[in-house]
Parts: C-alpha cells; structure tokens; sequence
C-alpha cells in the first residue's frame, strides 16, 4: 500500500509511473487550477474592484445592489 501511494503522489515525478496515470493527475491538476481561478477571478472583480469603484460614486447599498447584479450575470454567462 505504501509503494501504491508513493507512485500515486501528486508530488511524485518518477519516471516509473504509468503513462494513464501520468495523464490523469496531469488533467485533474488542470482542472483543480482553473476552478480555483474562476473562484479568485469572481471575488477580485465583484467584492474588490467592482464594488469598491461604485461605493465611491454611489451609496452603498446602489453599490450593493449593482455588484450584485453583475456578480449573477456573470456566473450566468460563465
């Protein structure tokens, strides 16, 4: 079980691995980066950038309301 786990490790760079499995953590590591940006990218956009322009210029619940509404169409058309 031990071994099993050493060449499975996503730390493990070891040329004895097997190509289908090389492939994989490849594809997964992939997809866990690009989740995790669209998450940072939607909280930089909508709480920080988005929100903090418009409380300058607007009340705050205007503010509220419009970083709302952007933050909903933009997971609608993401």
């Amino acid at each position: 079980m031990k071994q099993f786990l050493k060449k499975v490790s996503p730390f493990n760079n070891s040329t004895k691995m097997p190509v289908s499995l090389f492939i994989i953590k490849k594809i997964l590591a992939f997809w866990v980066c690009y989740i995790t940006g669209l998450f940072i990218a939607e909280e930089m956009l909508c709480r920080g950038i988005v929100l903090h322009a418009l409380k300058e210029k607007t009340s705050f619940l205007t503010a509220v309301i419009v970083s709302t509404i952007l933050f909903i169409l933009e997971c609608y058309f993401v």
